[in-house]
């Protein structure tokens, strides 16, 4: 299995007898490639030039056709900041703006260079232009900048003793009352307060008064940190060194350019940045409308996360260091006051908000790298009479990290997030568990790594079963699939191969908080994240009009994308979708947040509910063939709930604002085509009342009753995908009128 696999790349972490900085000698001519490392700190392609002495020279690379629209003004500041501090070393910073391969091709055979040094990405895009600059018969080194020495491990190893006693007596109590399912099942529906109530009866019901669950909950945490190999859970006495940041290189050796004739080159404006942006990525004419709301959207902030594009650590150090509210006085830099002003209105209305907003272009283009987040953090704590940070691979020191949304605890969780995804997506290429049909691929959405799945056109990378091959002549539109709570884009893993063989582009995105992709503590984990985070996705990687179908808690998020954009959704499809049916639209305002006394054990509950339970779970959640709820699938969603982050994307669901009703959505703002694709015999839910409401009160709705559960995309996938192609084929003959955006119903 998968985890396997993984579990035998993980060792024994130790304290790091060397800093990882790449061997270079001091003959070679050294082209320092920026990409999406815009720093002269913590920047082991500079440490290794200065070491080694050789002759060095640094180029960035603007490149229009991955670089994203709403951080050109923050990449033009850094890129300004960058080669001053590169001048004080004695290097010129060489400016272009281009295709990164081609251009670094050129510069390279221009200079002479011998090697090329340059950041190991996991993105996607940017490991084709590496990929590319290789096949150019140019050596490239590339180099890593890691949180910690080793990768992490998975495996939870199994409890013994009193403590697996206990845990069995516990699940049978629970299985019995079927109160750990009843949290389970209200949580799935967005019924926090319920689900809260169910926690509380699993925890004092019983004759003892729910001293066998706790006693059984410390026993679990306990032993796990003695046995346990996941991300939280690591050998008792087993130290779990961190590598500090490496220190800014005094001088370097600057190559002589003399004789090559080249030119430094411009460093462009943010305007003209932003034109050759939109020259390279014509924009589909039905997601005009979207890009110009996303733009709009995201400018309002862009004057503070200028200031932080130039002055990355000094703005988190002022961040994490300020003490109550911030005043104002004759010391104090205007850029200063600026951002702790913004800052403290963005934690005002959500702690740690200010990290995921004014941070975001300063993460996009590589300012602050996890050791140099960790390392401040630290300072700041410290500073401060805080304590340690304590080790968050531990279960808790990583529950009181995870939920403790103090701005320098969620700096140091932050971190541990970047530096365990990056490793996870670098890594990933040796899964060998897939998705059929699909290849697995990473994109940046405000600077963090999200893992997605893509089969169909000029995709070559897929991973078709029986030397099949992927259709190169696909007149189908293209298709978003989007999972529900817990899941990720694997788990459409079953209808990739037929929806692509039928000539469709096929795309999953594994959402923020899910899965594979990178959980960052500062995001505000909601339907609004969620939607704007496909958005975004439909602009920068499908770049066209989709059909986008989703599952439970995804079926309403697509609902909510196709009401808010009408004109790029073809139809939408949705597969055993949650949120409610019928009532009145609820105010915009959001909800008080409940306790932290609700939300921490709650949270903590389902956790540990899902770890002792998802594969019975999800068994009855596939009623009509529950082998298709493999164990596969089991610990993937189990891996994904170990992650570092993983806590604040369960306890979410207390902070939900109220949705809007899907017959609003689906009816009034969207308007245009849409299948329901219900499994009847739903454990959840009452589907088949459900699926009766929209048809009645949803003229555009069409009904394809099945004999599954809450999943049929999974279970019975051969039906899906029949019923998908048919539909799919049948609305793209059909062309909709542009809609207006309904701001009221």
């Amino acid at each position: 299995m998968a985890m396997t696999t993984w579990s035998a790349l993980a060792a024994r972490q130790v304290r790091p007898r060397r800093d990882a900085v790449p061997s270079v000698r001091a003959d070679e001519r050294a082209l320092v490639w920026f990409t999406r490392d815009l720093r002269t700190e913590d920047h082991p392609g500079l440490v290794a030039a200065a070491r080694a002495r050789c002759s060095t020279t640094a180029l960035l690379v603007l490149d229009p056709t991955r670089q994203r629209n709403a951080s050109a003004a923050s990449a033009v500041e850094a890129a300004e900041s960058l080669r001053g501090k590169l001048q004080n070393m004695g290097v010129p910073l060489l400016v272009r703006v281009g295709k990164a391969e081609e251009v670094v091709l050129h510069v390279a055979e221009a200079v002479q260079a011998s090697l090329v040094l340059v950041q190991d990405d996991a993105e996607t895009s940017w490991k084709s232009a590496v990929e590319a600059v290789r096949d150019g018969n140019v050596r490239v080194m590339a180099w890593k900048s890691r949180l910690r020495d080793t990768p992490y491990s998975y495996r939870n190893a199994p409890m013994e003793g009193a403590g697996q006693q206990a845990l069995e007596a516990v699940e049978k109590r629970l299985e019995d009352q079927g109160l750990g399912l009843e949290t389970y099942r209200a949580f799935e529906a967005g019924n926090p307060k319920e689900a809260a109530e169910a926690a509380a009866r699993a925890m004092k019901g019983g004759e003892d008064g729910g001293t066998d669950v706790e006693r059984a909950m410390v026993d679990l945490k306990r032993g796990t940190m003695e046995q346990g190999q996941n991300f939280r859970r690591t050998k008792r006495g087993q130290k779990n060194w961190t590598r500090p940041p490496l220190p800014v290189p005094e001088k370097l050796v600057a190559m002589d350019l003399d004789a090559s004739k080249i030119e430094v080159g411009e460093i462009p404006t943010a305007q003209a940045l932003r034109r050759a942006i939109a020259e390279a990525n014509a924009i589909h004419p039905s997601l005009q409308t979207l890009q110009a709301k996303r733009a709009a959207e995201v400018s309002g902030d862009e004057e503070t996360r200028l200031a932080v594009a130039s002055k990355a650590v000094e703005a988190l150090q002022a961040y994490l260091q300020r003490v109550g509210k911030f005043q104002s006085n004759a010391s104090t830099t205007e850029w200063r006051y600026q951002l702790l002003d913004v800052a403290e209105k963005l934690d005002r209305e959500r702690r740690g908000a200010a990290l995921s907003t004014v941070f975001a272009d300063a993460f996009e283009l590589g300012l602050l790298t996890p050791r140099m987040l960790h390392a401040i953090s630290r300072q700041a704590l410290r500073k401060r009479g805080g304590g340690r940070l304590g080790d968050a691979s531990q279960w808790t020191a990583a529950a009181r990290a995870e939920l403790d949304a103090s701005p320098t605890r969620t700096v140091a969780l932050a971190a541990e997030a970047q530096d365990f995804h990056l490793w996870l997506a670098q890594e990933d290429e040796r899964r060998e568990e897939r998705a059929p049909g699909a290849s697995s691929k990473w994109w940046r959405w405000r600077g963090r790594l999200c893992h997605y799945n893509a089969a169909g056109l000029s995709d070559p990378d897929s991973n078709l079963e029986n030397g099949e091959k992927m259709h190169g002549n696909a007149r189908g539109p293209a298709v978003v699939l989007v999972h529900g709570f817990g899941a990720s884009a694997d788990h459409f893993r079953r209808n990739f191969q037929e929806l692509a063989n039928a000539g469709f582009k096929v795309y999953a995105l594994t959402m923020p908080g899910f899965g594979r992709s990178e959980k960052p503590p500062d995001f505000a984990y909601s339907q609004r994240l969620w939607v704007d985070s496909l958005k975004d996705f439909l602009l920068e990687v499908v770049k066209e009009p989709a059909v986008v179908a989703g599952n439970s808690i995804g079926g309403y998020i697509s609902a909510q994308l196709a009401a808010e954009c009408p004109d790029a959704i073809i139809g939408l499809a949705l597969i055993n979708t949650a949120g409610k049916i019928g009532g009145d639209v609820p105010p915009s305002t959001s909800k008080p947040a409940p306790k932290d006394l609700v939300v921490v054990p709650t949270s903590l509950t389902l956790l540990w509910y899902l770890e002792r339970n998802i594969e019975k779970t999800l068994k009855r959640c596939y009623p009509q063939n529950p082998d298709n709820a493999d164990k596969w699938l089991a610990e993937e969603i189990y891996r994904a709930a170990c992650d570092p982050g993983s806590l604040r994307v369960f306890s979410s669901a207390f902070y939900l604002p109220p949705p809007a009703p899907l017959n609003v959505l689906i009816r009034d703002r969207f308007a245009g085509p849409t299948l329901v694709l219900q499994g009847v015999n739903d454990p959840l839910n009452d589907a088949r009342d459900r699926a009766k409401q929209l048809e009645e009160l949803c003229p555009n709705v069409e009904v394809k009753r099945l004999e599954a559960g809450h999943c049929p995309h999974d279970e019975v996938p051969a039906e899906v995908n029949a019923v998908l192609i048919e539909w799919i084929r049948r609305i793209s003959r059909i062309k909709r009128q542009p809609i207006e955006f309904q701001t009221a119903v």
